[in-house]
């Protein structure tokens, strides 16, 4: 993949029931229809569902995605404080 001109960040919380389709579907637009290349971060808050585990799912399946939880956003210095 080339470097992402876009970054797009998608915040989730206990989401396990419309989150595979509504990355899958973000994927398709961002490859058919988006000018420019993209990079989607699933940026997990704490679910308890199966979240995490569905999103680490879609990133190992479509490689212009990417799983993060709050743990790993804090160590990028994304912490909402």
């Amino acid at each position: 993949m080339r470097v992402p001109q876009v970054d797009i960040v998608v915040p989730v919380r206990n989401e396990e029931r419309d989150l595979a389709p509504s990355i899958r579907r973000l994927v398709s637009y961002l490859r058919e229809s988006f000018p420019f290349t993209a990079r989607v971060t699933i940026a997990d808050n704490g679910s308890t569902d199966a979240t995490p585990a569905i999103a680490g799912g879609l990133a190992r399946e479509l490689a212009e995605v990417r799983a993060a939880g709050p743990a790993s956003a804090a160590r990028r210095g994304c912490c909402g404080c």
